[in-house]
């Protein structure tokens, strides 16, 4: 996937409506990917770090991803982080078997 891709499934999880510029209208919910910078702004990011962390079940495997997510903060990598959250989120969208 792309990063406006990536960035769009990232919006639609914080609950907005992506759309297209001849789309867009009033509702304060809707975004244009383009203009989305979840991978280059912690500003943007960590609040999805925040909200990930919420949506992750006790698992053994949440376990893992939240640790993975937690080195990636203390190195202070956005793009890591960046990866990271858009591979949980994925995750999270897959339904399960």
């Amino acid at each position: 996937m792309t990063i406006i891709e990536n960035n769009a499934m990232i919006a639609e999880f914080m609950g907005y409506k992506v759309v297209t510029i001849k789309r867009l209208g009033g509702d304060s919910k809707e975004v244009m990917a383009i203009c989305l910078e979840y991978n280059s702004s912690w500003d943007w990011l960590m609040p999805v770090v925040s909200e990930v962390k919420l949506s992750y079940s006790d698992s053994e495997r949440a376990y893992e991803a939240i640790d993975r997510l937690d080195n990636c903060l203390m190195e202070c990598d956005i793009e890591a982080v960046y990866d990271q959250v858009v591979d949980m989120i994925g995750s999270l969208n897959k339904p399960l078997v």
